[in-house]
């Protein structure tokens, strides 16, 4: 458990990093001036539910600087376990300090420190007693372009420790195009790989091939309008997501169908300016 915690934990923290750009979505946030986003999700496949009734499950909000100060996700929308809600404090830098996190209702801490670079070098995680920690320590190495080449974690969780290995491929543009991931005995558990279009940097193309501990194979598709938006993600197990937009280009619904090509979610964005 511990292991599978770490690689979803290293893998979105160090994404925003290696897809390092300003994506329409920030720049437009940027130019409207987007200070806080709240998601609503519908579930019209659920009996007792109707397509009218809806769940905050999402918020995000910024300062003025574009920096994510808050965020807020809600599993129990969708009838699973889960209720999140983070504050992050930035340095003077812009780099991540720390995070004041309640989860579930336990009160948690999580600390940053970062390397020359500005890759996290140690994160701490305890709770408001002190009594539970959760501890990772990152050492990298970095190719002639100063880009992640391999990044190796040391995760301790009380008497256990693992150790995470991951390796990252390039394409001839720079983009990230395979991220694999080893455990303890120095056999592969995932690789990701990513086609990314040269200039305009848009994802077409991803998957996910799982070795451990149960084999499994993903994949998915991006498609764009001529105003280089997403409409469309269509996945390897037949469903699919569609994206519709809102007059000043933020978007509006998303709406996901699943393997009976049934809407089974929408979801529904919400922005103060």
């Amino acid at each position: 458990m511990i292991f599978r915690k770490s690689i979803l934990f290293l893998t979105g923290l160090f994404m925003g990093r290696l897809f390092a750009q300003e994506s329409p979505d920030t720049a437009l946030f940027r130019e409207l001036g987007v200070h806080k986003m709240t998601v609503y999700v519908k579930l019209p496949l659920l009996k007792h539910k109707s397509v009218n009734d809806s769940c905050r499950t999402e918020e995000y909000k910024w300062n003025d600087k574009r920096q994510l100060i808050y965020d807020y996700q809600n599993n129990q929308c969708y009838g699973w376990r889960g209720l999140t809600e983070n504050h992050h404090e930035f340095d003077p830098s812009g780099k991540l300090l720390k995070t004041k996190q309640l989860k579930d209702g336990e009160n948690l801490t999580i600390r940053y420190t970062h390397n020359q670079h500005g890759d996290l070098e140690r994160i701490v995680q305890y709770n408001e007693s002190g009594s539970d920690s959760f501890v990772t320590h990152n050492l990298y190495m970095y190719d002639k372009k100063s880009r992640i080449a391999e990044q190796r974690s040391l995760n301790i969780y009380h008497l256990d420790t693992n150790v995470v290995l991951m390796k990252f491929l390039y394409d001839d543009a720079g983009n990230v195009k395979e991220i694999t991931t080893y455990g303890n005995d120095g056999k592969p558990v995932q690789k990701q790989t990513y086609d990314i279009t040269p200039k305009s940097r848009k994802l077409l193309e991803f998957s996910t091939q799982t070795y451990a501990p149960k084999n499994s194979f993903t994949k998915g598709w991006n498609y764009y309008d001529f105003d280089a938006r997403l409409f469309k993600t269509q996945y390897s197990n037949n469903t699919w997501t569609e994206y519709y937009y809102k007059e000043n280009g933020l978007l509006d619904q998303s709406h996901f169908y699943n393997m009976e090509g049934n809407l089974s979610t929408v979801k529904i964005y919400v922005y103060e300016f």
